[in-house]
């Protein structure tokens, strides 16, 4: 195989980022992240060097301005002047000598505690708020719309390439079946009316699911999904439920159905906050870069292996 990073000439419009070449098969690649946020990560640090004299734990409770993730530049840059500002207040109020616990600053309340063996130490980070995950995911939707973009001033024989997102997430709270939701749709599991006798509960599910099937077909989806099973698609629409089978669908509603601009994509590739590869093929893009064998290139199943044995090595 052949990697090649490309600069931002490498065509006259917008450039992707990566050219990989498999058995004469050409992939672009382009690649976005979602960065975790360094002002909270550096928290830590800062707490391990406040401690570091004193014979105290220290931890730390985040008001809801930190404990939200911020996405833009624009917004971090407020949240870092936060922190930064919090541990200053910190300081301050540390020369009274823990006068008043806990301590409240602007952005932070630190917890202090004397520690049994007199040694200083940092202790744990608290959200106060959980993380929003709807607008996470919303945020990531746009994301990847506007780098599948990219593809419409691709010209002639490039057209052809497969064109591949890597999305880099740091963002822990995002896993990759949070993704497989968004890009397929989220999965429908029809389980059984306990409440009922068994016969009766039987033919309850079988009335039921007969019904589900029956308005799949009326789904918008519907046609794209026969497109991609003619395709040669089908034991991938089956094994992800595209396909109502086992009592479960989707509802159609992923962005490789319901997004115009992910036609543009063959695949997405998602790098989860533990560095596990996810490959995610798009049965619904562009003829010229539709090949179900995608899946077989993209295959992250040894990589993944070798990630964790290193990982079972380390601890």
């Amino acid at each position: 195989m052949h990697v090649k990073l490309l600069p931002d000439n490498y065509f006259p419009s917008q450039s992707p980022d990566i050219l990989y070449v498999y058995n004469n098969l050409n992939s672009y690649i382009e690649v976005t992240r979602l960065s975790e946020n360094e002002s909270i990560n550096c928290l830590m640090d800062s707490l391990r060097t406040l401690s570091e004299n004193l014979p105290y734990r220290i931890d730390i409770e985040l008001k809801s301005n930190l404990s939200l993730p911020r996405l833009t530049f624009n917004e971090r840059t407020p949240q870092e002047d936060l922190v930064n500002r919090s541990i200053e207040q910190f300081k301050i109020k540390m020369k009274s000598g823990f006068s008043e616990l806990p301590i409240e600053t602007d952005g932070i309340i630190f917890r202090v505690s004397q520690t049994e063996s007199k040694k200083g130490e940092p202790g744990t980070i608290l959200l106060v708020d959980e993380i929003p995950i709807e607008d996470l995911m919303d945020y990531i939707k746009k994301r990847l719309v506007k780098k599948a973009k990219k593809r419409n001033d691709f010209k002639g024989v490039h057209r052809k390439s497969f064109y591949i997102i890597a999305f880099d997430c740091e963002e822990s709270a995002i896993d990759e079946n949070d993704i497989e939701s968004l890009l397929y749709g989220r999965p429908n599991w029809l389980g059984s009316y306990v409440s009922k006798p068994p016969e009766k509960a039987y033919e309850w599910r079988q009335k039921e699911w007969k019904s589900i099937t029956d308005n799949s077909k009326k789904n918008t989806a519907y046609h794209q999904i026969e497109q991609a099973k003619e395709k040669g698609w089908e034991s991938f629409l089956l094994d992800k439920n595209l396909i109502p089978n086992n009592y479960c669908n989707r509802n159609g509603t992923g962005l490789f159905l319901s997004e115009p601009e992910l036609k543009n994509v063959s695949g997405i590739i998602f790098i989860d906050n533990w560095n596990k590869y996810f490959f995610y093929p798009n049965p619904f893009c562009y003829s010229e870069i539709n090949y179900p064998d995608i899946q077989k290139i993209f295959s992250f199943e040894d990589f993944n292996q070798l990630n964790s044995n290193e990982w079972e090595l380390w601890l």
